[in-house]
């Protein structure tokens, strides 16, 4: 079977999106970078503002998308429409984000695909699709272990007073002064608190900061990531919280018998790999 040529690959999560085009073996992919295209923050339109600004326009002959919430036909559609309007008449096939981990980390193989990102997933890879999916509730109920959780036990444990002195005047020298305005009033709240998981970072060998980070990444191993784990060895991880606490992570999963686990940052190389090889 003939390979495919002049694809346009997406890692889509809640804050940023990663874009790989490749058109031939002989010429590495170009690599472009957008803001977040969430169907349940943005409309198609706003969609495809984003993707003028930020993408070549020509000679792509299929798109694969991978975004967050893109898990209903409703939501794809929006996506879909979206780039209807940017790249009509281009073959489009869009995904989940969580298909996009399982298809990065495992290839045509089974295994536990989890993301911790802005926001936060898990569930059974197949080979080719996702069988279970966790309840991951978003960033308002859910989303444990993600930025936006561990930006908001930061916050609470700064507002609240819990943390020690020392340890709040590093984070008042880090933190906005109206960084609750800038929440509550932000386009993209969700992406607006996982900005502060930079703060958690620059700090996260104090013990109070550990034990937060630790507290988040905890309650994502036990309500998401256990559950699958019955069924199945192999674990893997993407985004920018698993690659920046790596330690963390995988200090919290051998407490709780992880020891072999994959982590990988940015899925779209392998993604690119995946459409360049299975498909």
């Amino acid at each position: 079977m003939a390979k495919k040529k002049n694809i346009l690959v997406a890692d889509g999560g809640s804050g940023k999106v990663d874009w790989l085009f490749w058109s031939n073996p002989d010429t590495p992919p170009g690599r472009y970078q957008s803001v977040g295209l969430n169907p349940l923050v943005l409309t198609a339109e706003q969609m495809a503002v984003e993707m003028r600004k930020s993408l070549p326009l020509q000679h792509i002959e299929h798109i694969y998308f991978y975004g967050a919430s893109c898990s209903t036909p409703r939501r794809n559609a929006i996506v879909e429409q979206a780039f209807e309007m940017v790249f009509p008449n281009v073959s489009v096939t869009v995904n989940h984000d969580l298909t996009a981990a399982g298809r990065a980390l495992w290839k045509n193989e089974s295994g536990i695909a989890a993301i911790l990102g802005t926001g936060s997933n898990c569930g059974l890879y197949n080979g080719k699709h996702i069988t279970r999916q966790m309840n991951s509730l978003g960033y308002i109920i859910g989303d444990e272990g993600s930025g936006a959780d561990i930006a908001k036990h930061l916050l609470r444990g700064y507002f609240y007073g819990e943390f020690s002195s020392a340890l709040t005047k590093k984070i008042k020298n880090r933190m906005p002064a109206d960084v609750i305005d800038r929440v509550y009033n932000a386009d993209r709240p969700n992406h607006e608190l996982a900005s502060l998981t930079k703060i958690a970072g620059e700090l996260k060998h104090e013990p109070e900061i550990q034990a937060a980070v630790k507290q988040s990444l905890g309650n994502f191993v036990k309500l998401h990531l256990k559950p699958p784990a019955s069924e199945e060895e192999k674990v893997g991880f993407v985004g920018s919280v698993a690659h920046f606490f790596e330690n963390e992570l995988r200090e919290v999963l051998r407490n709780e018998g992880f020891n072999e686990v994959v982590i990988i940052r940015r899925p779209v190389d392998e993604l690119l790999k995946y459409h360049i090889d299975y498909e």
